[in-house]
């Protein structure tokens, strides 16, 4: 938290040989360019934090947020389909005028590039829609495994994944709640 909340504190410097990317402290500040309020739910840390400045700190930093919903935390359940909170989740609410742009990136991006992801374990893609509407066959579920055996070849070593994807047709989508989710969570 201290890391997304600060400025060059990353913890991840000097370990990209242990497969982190990133080290200056503002990667995470990029999902404000699609989500007003994005929200985390980590090792019990719920939070949420706003795209504007905190009024009570003065200073233009990026202060987190308890939360304390119950129908947030519900939401998050239903979606993994367990009573318990996965490790971490993170939780996209989308700008209105990013949804469209969202939605074209990630249904042009190949479920390959994943395996390049080494740190991501699972990916679902959740997409309400008010009113009913056809809807294509769409990925729901991605989930990456790494592999216990390693492949050594001429001082070469290398992690096998394989990935699952679980793809459903959806006839109609009678959903009321409207909004769409991308990511490794996201809600609107």
């Amino acid at each position: 938290m201290e890391s997304i909340c600060s400025v060059g504190r990353s913890t991840k410097k000097r370990k990209r040989n242990k497969g982190f990317i990133g080290e200056k402290g503002i990667g995470f500040k990029s999902v404000f360019l699609v989500s007003q309020l994005p929200h985390i739910v980590s090792n019990g840390y719920m939070v949420k934090f706003s795209e504007l400045p905190n009024t009570d700190c003065g200073i233009g930093f990026i202060v987190p947020e308890w939360i304390c919903d119950e129908y947030f935390i519900a939401k998050v359940q239903r979606v993994y389909g367990l009573n318990i909170l996965p490790t971490t989740t993170i939780v996209l609410p989308l700008k209105t005028d990013k949804v469209n742009a969202v939605k074209k990136e990630l249904s042009s991006l190949h479920p390959e590039l994943l395996l390049f992801l080494s740190k991501l374990r699972r990916l679902y893609v959740h997409e309400g829609n008010s009113g009913p509407k056809e809807a294509a066959d769409s990925v729901t579920a991605i989930s990456i495994i790494s592999e216990t055996n390693h492949v050594v070849s001429r001082d070469i070593t290398a992690d096998s994944r394989v990935v699952h994807l679980s793809v459903k047709k959806k006839a109609m989508l009678l959903n009321r709640n409207a909004g769409i989710t991308y990511g490794n969570k996201l809600f609107r």
